[in-house]
């Protein structure tokens, strides 16, 4: 310690007395002081032990030495030592004798103040290894300030404080882990020593004598301690139910054509039907099946065979590994490939006038009305009044290197290049040569769309349309005339709407239209009054408004907005269709989810931690945001999903999300800290202050972070919200 006044008399002969520096002039008070302060007063064999350096009066205070002397059999320090605030920094090495149980420290501060005040100087954590009496003291304490004058010297502070062994804390275990619709029974295992076995359901649940395992039917997380016949109560355990998932997945069947062809609703050409099936991650795997004509089930592992001519009723449903089953649902349709033929006037010199030819909605686009390409793009301009364009063979060779954009007053929408060659791709043989590709977008009838909202609203849910209802379609039409469709794509489309400027923006969204009225979710980005999204199929497509109400969130509470936002870009989702429960808790599990879905992230591979299993609902987002390194697990190998996650925790990985979407790490510049900095476990220190500085996060209440406390299903609606609207 007295380096650290000799290094600071040679800087002072050097620059300060040529400055003209008054060496006599004291500016530190009388009564300034370094103590070291404890946390608590009494622990438990096992707690940790903080110990915070303070500086108390402090003027003008810039650099302090001390030693810290503990007893080692009783404390095993934690760490390298020493984790210092912000303005202060460690001057020459510091000697760490964990054998004796002393700690010398030098410390600068780098930015003294010229007013009085109280500061945290550092933090030293050790672990409680058995019980008995210990003490904290501080001596040899050599303060100075920036004249090199002392303002404390050598007095010794003490603390005391007490450990006594705990009671055991009880184990914990769920009969169900897996997705389930059940309830789950947490069964509790307390010490033979616990007189009172208690647990509660919640973070508001009251505290309960167990007498019997718990069953849970809702997610929440459990609660357990006890108590021993002189009182002491172990540490509260606890474990998370977050596996109960009731809520069905939803299917959808699109057809191609997507609405009848010929005349009197009949097909003319083969119909085909793929499925899809929307669920939470939360219910685990789906299997959808479907039926013929009340016939035997089916497995849809992707296809259906063409329906030719004939009446067709088609059934299917999925159920997820919850055992949530969707009910049944039919569509049918009915196709005659045969077409009709006009038999001849029998008096070809009748003087019926003839009729009158209806214009045509078809606009031929010919290899000489391609116009040039534009920054990689051939924009084709559909006209007025036209609906389907149809455009010329050879169109790879045409459109060459670039992609081809069609636009109208209502929508615009771009094929890459890789798309058309593609399709081009999958014709065979002959069918290539002077074959032609038709694109159609129908508007929808006023009747159609109404039918489409009032079938969308239900108790808790409003829908309203911010753009016009178009069915896209594309065929490959050959030299005789065939339509080969063309429903799905290896490469995306881009589609663009124009959006009602009146429409709420912040609850917008791309959607496509089942046939059975159900909407899917697209996502979507909106820029100057048009909302774009990508796509690989073509069916109905609209924009509009999702307005989600929860009956437990009222319209006064805090983050009511933003769960309404984040539920309309299908984030978040209730616990019910009705419930959000605001101030539940969030697994690990659950926020890595939030954040796969957020950022758009799927996985490459499978999760790599021994405690994630393949078939785990979350298997796959934790393996996406694992693969991006937004997570790291608990340990090299463990993810612990169905934990509660803290705000520390959170706080590193939306700050790791932050930076995978900026592509650079948060440069701290921002000196402002919560006031519990000093309580964040160093591994999150950073992040916490870097989530801070970007305004990912904010403190509780009085500045405070209260970093290991459980996230909040609010909180980590509002930090999603924060992360992308950043």
């Amino acid at each position: 310690m007295r380096k650290l006044i000799a290094m600071l008399l040679v800087l002072m002969v050097l620059l300060g007395t040529a400055a003209g520096m008054d060496t006599h002039k004291v500016h530190a008070l009388s009564n300034t002081s370094i103590v070291a302060t404890t946390d608590k007063a009494s622990y438990y064999v096992g707690d940790t032990v903080k110990v915070m350096i303070t500086g108390q009066n402090i003027l003008d205070l810039n650099g302090v030495g001390f030693t810290l002397n503990y007893d080692a059999s009783l404390l095993n320090l934690q760490g390298s030592g020493i984790v210092l605030s912000p303005s202060y920094e460690s001057f020459g090495g510091a000697i760490v004798d964990t054998t004796n149980g002393a700690l010398t420290y030098d410390i600068l501060n780098k930015a003294p103040v010229s007013y009085t005040k109280t500061e945290p100087i550092g933090q030293i954590n050790f672990k409680v290894l058995k019980s008995g009496i210990g003490t904290i003291r501080l001596s040899g304490i050599i303060a100075v300030d920036s004249n090199l004058l002392q303002v404390q010297s050598s007095t010794q502070t003490q603390t005391a404080f007490s450990v006594d062994v705990q009671l055991p804390a009880p184990t914990m275990s769920a009969n169900i882990t897996t997705p389930t619709n059940t309830d789950v029974t947490v069964t509790i295992s307390y010490p033979s020593e616990a007189v009172v076995k208690e647990y509660k359901v919640g973070d508001s649940g009251a505290w309960t004598t167990y007498t019997a395992p718990v069953s849970v039917s809702d997610n929440a997380t459990v609660y357990a301690r006890g108590t021993d016949a002189a009182g002491k109560a172990s540490n509260v355990t606890s474990i998370t139910v977050s596996n109960i998932y009731k809520i069905a997945p939803v299917t959808s069947a699109i057809l191609s054509p997507a609405v009848p062809n010929g005349e009197n609703g009949w097909y003319k050409t083969d119909v085909l039907v793929s499925l899809t099936a929307v669920a939470n991650e939360a219910g685990g795997v789906v299997t959808t099946e479907y039926q013929v004509n009340d016939g035997a089930w089916i497995t849809y592992t992707g296809s259906i065979p063409a329906f030719g001519d004939g009446t067709h009723k088609l059934g299917y449903r999925s159920k997820d590994q919850a055992g949530n089953e969707e009910a049944l649902k039919t569509v049918e349709f009915k196709v005659d490939k045969k077409a009709p033929t006009q038999s001849s006037p029998s008096n070809p010199t009748s003087n019926t006038p003839p009729t009158t030819p209806k214009p045509t909605t078809i606009q031929i686009v010919k290899q000489n009305d391609l116009p040039a390409a534009v920054k990689g793009k051939i924009t084709i301009q559909m006209e007025e009044g036209k609906n389907t364009i149809l455009l010329p063979s050879r169109l790879t060779d045409l459109i060459g290197v670039n992609s081809l954009q069609i636009v109208q007053k209502d929508f615009t929408i771009e094929i890459p290049k890789e798309a058309l060659k593609n399709m081009q791709g999958a014709l065979a043989g002959k069918q290539v040569d002077g074959a032609q590709l038709s694109f159609s977008a129908i508007i929808a009838s006023q009747d159609g769309v109404t039918k489409l909202v009032n079938d969308a609203i239900n108790g808790s849910t409003r829908i309203v349309t911010a753009s016009q209802v178009y069915d896209f379609s594309l065929h490959v039409v050959t030299t005789d005339g065939t339509r080969i469709p063309i429903t799905t794509f290896e490469e995306p489309l881009v589609l663009s709407f124009q959006v009602n400027p009146n429409a709420d923006s912040h609850l917008l969204g791309m959607y496509y239209i089942a046939s059975d009225g159900t909407i899917q979710y697209m996502g979507g980005t909106l820029v100057n009054g048009s909302m774009t999204a990508k796509l690989t199929h073509f069916s109905p497509y609209a924009v509009l408004v999702y307005d989600k109400t929860f009956s437990d969130v009222a319209s006064s509470l805090w983050s009511s907005r933003v769960i309404k936002e984040m539920a309309a870009k299908h984030i978040i989702e209730g616990v019910t269709d009705t419930e959000f429960n605001p101030g539940g808790n969030v697994t690990r599990a659950q926020f890595a989810a939030l954040l796969a879905r957020a950022l758009g992230l799927k996985a490459v591979g499978s999760a790599h931690f021994k405690d994630v299993n393949p078939g785990d609902w979350h298997e796959q987002v934790i393996a996406a945001v694992s693969e991006a390194g937004i997570v790291l697990g608990r340990s090299s190998d463990t993810f612990a999903p169905d934990d509660a996650i803290t705000r520390e925790e959170m706080a590193v990985m939306a700050v790791r999300a932050y930076e995978h979407v900026k592509g650079e790490q948060v440069t701290l510049s921002n000196t402002n800290s919560f006031s519990d900095q000093a309580q964040v476990h160093e591994w999150a220190q950073n992040a916490v202050r870097a989530a801070q500085e970007v305004g990912l996060i904010q403190g509780r209440s009085s500045n405070q972070f209260a970093p290991q406390a459980l996230m909040t299903r609010a909180e980590s609606a509002q930090v999603i919200a924060n992360l992308l609207n950043d």
